[in-house]
């Protein structure tokens, strides 16, 4: 089995970013994610590269949802 991971959010592209630091190499690990509307949550990620980190949000107006969770809802459709 493979697997690819996505991490949403502070807490899960931190850990998105452990299991990847953890498990680099395992051919179990396809692939791992991180997208957040925070940037400075995405570019304290140690394992994930550039590459591997979204950031979505300018469609909500801004950085960061503020734990907004019918914006993010919203923010997802869009």
């Amino acid at each position: 089995m493979r697997v690819h991971v996505i991490g949403l959010g502070g807490a899960g592209g931190r850990i998105v970013d452990r299991l990847a630091a953890d498990h680099h190499g395992d051919r179990f690990l396809q692939g791992v994610s991180a997208f957040d509307t925070d940037m400075a949550s995405l570019e304290s990620l140690q394992t994930l590269g550039p590459d591997r980190r979204y950031r979505f949000g300018d469609a909500a107006g801004g950085d960061r949802l503020d734990d907004d969770l019918h914006a993010g809802r919203e923010l997802g459709r869009a």
